[in-house]
């Protein structure tokens, strides 16, 4: 599952953006400077918007792990 470094969802540093109907997220794992994007409908609630982001960048962080470091 998730790689041993990801930090707790309260420890990233988070960005949201209203791009018409739609809201882009940007969570940053400040001890890497690694950052992800997504974007979710207005409908999605925060939480889960910051839920779903950092899972996405968990992935990433135990993806470039697995690959040596560099992506």
């Amino acid at each position: 599952m998730p790689h041993s470094k990801v930090p707790f969802i309260d420890e990233l540093e988070y960005e949201f953006e209203q791009i018409g109907e739609s809201i882009k997220i940007t969570a940053k794992d400040p001890a890497t400077g690694l950052e992800v994007s997504l974007v979710a409908p207005q409908t999605v609630t925060q939480a889960e918007m910051k839920r779903e982001a950092a899972a996405k960048l968990a992935y990433v962080l135990s993806s470039q792990a697995t690959e040596g470091g560099d992506a």
